[in-house]
């Protein structure tokens, strides 16, 4: 009887040892679901021929998505928070991004699409899935209007943004009324955006928590009433006031 316990407690540490092992080397990676989410927006950015991200592997079921480059996981769900991908696109021509290829990212908390040549996002709606997204960086691609980013209703459906990166983009003066739906954002970074004329802070209405302002870089010849935002910094460098 006793050495049938000491068999049993054996089998036991084994079926331990295993299951940690599994876990460490990610066994118990990613979502499936994300997992093939990753794969779609891999050949979005690398349509029609280029070669990014080669660690993001469909033909190894093995490997853990959590593993792959620029891809952030929460250690306990598994499931994608982070997604840092600037500079991955090396192909030529604009990259006009499906945003229903996001929809599996239910937990992302910060998405990095600068400098990609980002030319538009199309499907405003898929966009509403991402409750959890604090952070979002387009810096430096080639969005030209508020017409490529569906007038701008793809940013507002992000109501939960504390940080917004569109610096670069010459989107011009047309986009600041539209941003006023971002209650809870922090940080508003639209410095070389072609911006002219005067600003009024009539067009800052509803963004009652912004904390960083900047404006650097445009054709600004005034900035009226801006002392009524509480402001930690704000940068308007090399304009025309």
């Amino acid at each position: 009887m006793e050495y049938l316990q000491h068999l049993r407690m054996r089998s036991l540490w084994v079926v331990v040892v295993v299951v940690m092992l599994a876990v460490e080397n990610g066994c118990n990676g990613c979502l499936e679901k994300e997992r093939i989410g990753l794969l779609q927006l891999k050949d979005s950015i690398n349509f029609p021929n280029g070669t990014s991200l080669p660690s993001w592997d469909q033909e190894d079921d093995g490997i853990d998505c959590c593993h792959w480059e620029g891809v952030e996981c929460n250690s306990t769900t598994r499931q994608v928070i982070k997604l840092e991908l600037a500079g991955k696109r090396y192909t030529d021509g604009e990259w006009h991004l499906n945003a229903s290829i996001l929809l599996p990212f239910e937990s992302l908390r910060s998405l990095d699409l600068s400098k990609n040549g980002l030319g538009s996002i199309v499907g405003n709606e898929e966009f509403n899935g991402l409750n959890n997204l604090k952070e979002l960086y387009l810096r430096g691609n080639a969005i030209f209007s508020i017409s490529a980013l569906n007038g701008i209703e793809i940013l507002s459906n992000l109501t939960n943004l504390e940080k917004l990166d569109l610096s670069e983009n010459n989107l011009g003066n047309g986009i600041l009324p539209s941003l006023n739906k971002l209650s809870n954002l922090k940080f508003l970074l639209l410095a070389w955006n072609n911006f002219n004329g005067s600003i009024y802070v009539k067009e800052f209405d509803g963004l009652n928590n912004l904390k960083e302002l900047n404006l650097s870089y445009n054709e600004i010849v005034s900035i009226n009433a801006l002392n009524g935002m509480e402001l930690k910094l704000f940068k308007c460098l090399h304009n025309e006031i």
